[in-house]
Order: structure tokens, then sequence, then C-alpha cells
């Protein structure tokens, strides 16, 4: 009965306005184009005023209540884009985007992916950043997740993964490691896989984590990643840096790179999401190093 009553008022209002279906889908079209083109202008201008004005605050406020719980590190990458920022503001160009948008269950969400060229006096830069404009699941993921301002180079492209807050170069090796994910495929060795880890982890874990683990990550496609972030701490007085990926929304895997072997994960957990956590909950606590997690993860794939 109701989807004849959504029929009905649909086809009353083709008659009453004169309007096709193709006129229909132009005027659905242009008023989402409006609420993306708005968007980007907004972030384009308060960006420009953070840039010219070095205003932290204002800055912060483009992004989202998530990114800023997961950015811990949100002041550093502020601090940088302020650093290598030149010369008195001229013009915005090539300012472009492209958007995402799902329904699952009862969630629906929305993405813009914008890019522009910021030039100046002295330089011309490339902002680029990723806005959710809506998700009806979780509120405080609307706004900015991640943000990303380079000089520009002609001739040279970038591709950064969506890890929250503000990139700097102290990010590049995290950025270098889930590009390495992205390339895994069902085809890669295990060799290949085990090259990402440390010495020690591979000593440490049993066969059965290191085959499961392998089996997880040949499998894992970061399309499904709803987001990165990073924590640093400190373990007797030597920087350590953890990464969090939540994958298809229901799990976390969480890595750690190795203090000696820098460039290399020592210790990696995969974790089902609980309800009534919240991120603080997930910590990547492990005695040496090892894999965790993964056996369980792949039994129960297999129930």
């Amino acid at each position: 009965m109701e989807r004849r009553i959504i029929c009905l008022c649909c086809i009353l209002t083709f008659y009453l306005t004169g309007c096709s279906i193709s006129d229909m889908r132009v005027l659905q079209l242009n008023q989402s184009s409006k609420t993306e083109a708005e968007s980007i202008k907004y972030i384009e201008d308060t960006v420009v005023q953070a840039l010219e004005t070095k205003d932290a605050e204002l800055l912060k406020s483009v992004f989202s209540e998530q990114a800023l719980e997961r950015a811990n590190d949100i002041e550093l990458g502020i601090e940088y884009m302020f650093d290598i920022y030149e010369g008195d503001f001229v013009e915005i160009t090539h300012s472009n985007h492209s958007a995402d948008e799902h329904i699952e269950r009862n969630n629906s969400w929305a993405c813009i992916y914008g890019q522009c060229h910021i030039e100046t006096s002295q330089k011309v830069y490339v902002l680029s950043w990723s806005d959710w404009i809506k998700h009806t699941g979780n509120p405080s993921a609307v706004g900015v997740y991640d943000m990303n301002l380079r000089e520009y180079k002609e001739g040279e492209y970038y591709s950064y993964m969506d890890i929250a807050g503000v990139n700097y170069p102290k990010r590049d090796q995290i950025h270098n490691t889930l590009r390495n994910f992205l390339d895994i495929s069902s085809d890669t060795s295990y060799e290949e896989i085990c090259s990402l880890f440390s010495e020690k982890l591979l000593a440490n874990a049993s066969d059965a984590e290191k085959e499961k683990l392998y089996w997880f990550l040949s499998r894992l496609r970061l399309a499904n990643m709803k987001g990165a972030w990073v924590n640093y701490g400190e373990v007797e007085g030597q920087k350590k840096t953890d990464v969090y990926l939540e994958v298809s929304g229901s799990y976390i895997l969480y890595f750690s790179y190795d203090l000696e072997e820098t460039d290399k994960i020592s210790a990696m957990k995969l974790t089902r999401i609980q309800e009534g956590k919240t991120e603080k909950d997930y910590v990547l606590e492990m005695d040496g190093y090892g894999a965790e997690g993964f056996v369980e993860f792949y039994e129960e794939q297999k129930e």
C-alpha cells in the first residue's frame, strides 16, 4: 500500500508540474551538486583564511569530532602546513572533486574527496581532503577526516591514504605501509608478505599465526577500510608508533613498528569491535613481538 501511494504521488507530481522523469533527475543532480559545491567552497575558504592568519583553531574547526578524537598529532600536521605556506594568497584554481555515497542496512553516508590549487605570491600548493557530509550511523564522523597540503610540482603525483588529521613527513612511512597492504592480492607470495614484518615478529609468531596472518592480508581490501589513525607514544624512552585501521566496520587491525627495524612491523593484532567500547579501549598491548587474533578470525570465517 505504501509503495502504491509513493508511486501515485510521483505520477501526480509529473502531471501537475509538467516535469518528465529526466527533468526530475536533473533537478536532483543539480541539488546534490550544489550541496557538494557549497561544502567544497567552505573548506577552501576556511583553510585559506587559516593559512593566512596562522589560526590553528580555525583550521581544526572543519574537522569532524571523530577525526579530532583520533588524530592526537593534529597539532604537528597543522604546524607543518603553516611552515610550508609562503607568500600572500592570490587565488584558488583547479578546484575539483569526486563523491562517494553508500546505503547499507539502516545507515547511509556520503563523502567528498576534494582537491584544489592554492596560488600565493610566491608558490602554488595542492590542497586535498576528504569530507564526510553525511553519516547517519555516526554523526561524529561528519566533517573533514584527513587533509594534505604540499607544494605543487608539475608531473608529480601523490597518493595519500585516509589517516585522521593532517599529513606531514613523519607519516610517510605509514602511507608506504598502507600502500603495500593495498598492493597485496591473492597472488602475493608468502615471502613478499613476510618482508613487511620484523625478524623478531616472525621468530616469535607461531606457524599457525603466520599462516592465518598471510591468509588475512592476502584477502584484505583497503577499499573496506573505514579510516586509519595513528597513536604516538614512548617505550623506555624510545618513540613508538601504533597504527589503527577500522576494517568493514566490524574489526580493528592495529600494528606497531619495530623500535630497531623502524620500517618493519613488530606486532599486529586483529580484534572484533565490541558494543559499548570506545576507540580508546582498543590499545595495542602485546608482550614482545607477534601476531594475535588471526587464528580466531580464520576459524570464525570458516564456521
